[in-house]
């Protein structure tokens, strides 16, 4: 058995983003990521399928690299499946200016769950704590800016979230969840050119 600390998921092709496309399976593998792991019988329930799609899912996940069960000699039904870390990278993909149709349901799928995520807190705000409500940011930026700009005010964004002290508090770095004023934060980030009007 490898060590579950090195492995990481396996740079997409474009067999694995179609495999992962499916909204059930992202669903699936951002669970066991923001959770942990879980049998799918629970995992069935808590999305709104059967169990044997459920499976299907999962062997899919397995078989692409994106999740794990450490329990081979029990049932499959009663392992505990968790995720891989590194989720999905399309530098490879984009790179190679491959699959553009494959690419934009990817991201369209992955703006409609972000979008989920958003409503989702939209609902719980007026209900949360205090601190959280006033330690929670909903804003956007309209700006003016030449590719070049943003280009390097992407790069400037990212080295915050991306510095050590940040990339430290990870839910793939920092897993103990035993502390009982942490919450699971999700911090979106987009900067594109929006249309013109037309």
């Amino acid at each position: 058995m490898s060590d579950p600390e090195r492995v990481r998921t396996p740079e997409v092709t474009a067999d694995i983003l179609e495999m992962i496309s499916d909204p059930i399976r992202w669903e699936i593998y951002t669970r066991l990521r923001n959770y942990g792991a879980r049998k799918a019988p629970s995992l069935a329930r808590r999305i709104g399928i059967g169990e044997t799609s459920m499976m299907r899912h999962l062997r899919m996940l397995e078989e692409a690299g994106f999740v794990a069960t450490d329990d081979d000699a029990v049932p499959e039904r009663q392992r505990n499946w968790r995720h891989i870390p590194g989720g999905v990278r399309l530098t490879k993909l984009l790179a190679d200016g491959v699959h553009p149709q494959l690419i934009r349901r990817w991201i369209r799928g992955y703006a409609v769950h972000q979008a989920q995520l958003h409503r989702e807190w939209v609902d719980d705000m007026a209900t949360a704590p205090e601190e959280w409500q006033n330690a929670s940011m909903n804003m956007g930026y309209w700006l003016r800016l030449t590719a070049e700009e943003l280009e390097e005010l992407t790069q400037d964004l990212r080295a915050v979230l991306e510095a050590k002290r940040w990339m430290d508090t990870s839910i793939d770095v920092r897993r103990d969840d035993s502390d009982p004023q942490q919450r699971i934060v999700y911090v979106p980030m987009n900067a594109f050119p929006v249309r013109g009007e037309r």
